[in-house]
C-alpha cells in the first residue's frame, strides 16, 4: 500500500525549517493547460510552464532569521513526509514572499518560496 503525506518537513538547503504542522503546501509546477481566445473564438488549447510554489507558516520565535528566509536563492527545498512517505524536491528555488507576525501563544509568519517544477522522489 503507498504512503499517504502526513506531516510535512521542509528543508532548505538541508536545513530543516520550523514549520507549523499542517500548514505546508505545494504546487509542484511543470505544464498547465490554457485556453487560447481571442476575436470573440475559442483557438484551442496551448501549454504553459509553471514554477512550483511552496508556501508554509514558521514558528515566531527568538531564531527566526527574516533577513535569511529574505535571502533564499538558488536554493535547494525538500518537502517531505516525515515518517518516510512521498517527497518532491525543487531546485533553484527562491524568496517571494513573507507574512504578517501572527502574535499569540502559537505565533507564526507564513512564508512563501518559488522555483523550478518539483520532482518526486523517495517512497511512492
Amino acid at each position: 500500500m503507498a504512503k499517504i503525506l502526513g506531516d510535512a518537513v521542509i528543508k532548505v538547503n538541508g536545513g530543516v525549517l520550523k514549520t507549523i504542522e499542517g500548514s505546508g503546501r505545494l504546487q509542484t509546477g511543470g505544464l498547465n493547460g490554457k485556453t487560447r481566445k481571442g476575436g470573440g473564438k475559442i483557438h484551442g488549447p496551448a501549454k504553459v510552464m509553471m514554477e512550483s510554489r511552496i508556501s508554509f507558516d514558521v514558528l515566531v520565535d527568538g531564531d527566526l532569521d527574516t533577513a535569511a528566509l529574505r535571502e533564499i536563492d538558488d536554493a535547494t527545498v525538500e518537502f517531505a513526509d516525515a515518517n518516510g512517505g512521498p517527497a518532491w524536491v525543487v531546485n533553484r528555488a527562491w524568496f517571494v514572499e513573507l507574512g504578517e507576525i501572527e502574535e499569540g501563544e502559537d505565533s507564526k509568519m507564513s512564508v512563501t518560496l518559488e522555483g523550478e517544477p518539483a520532482q518526486k522522489v523517495g517512497a511512492s
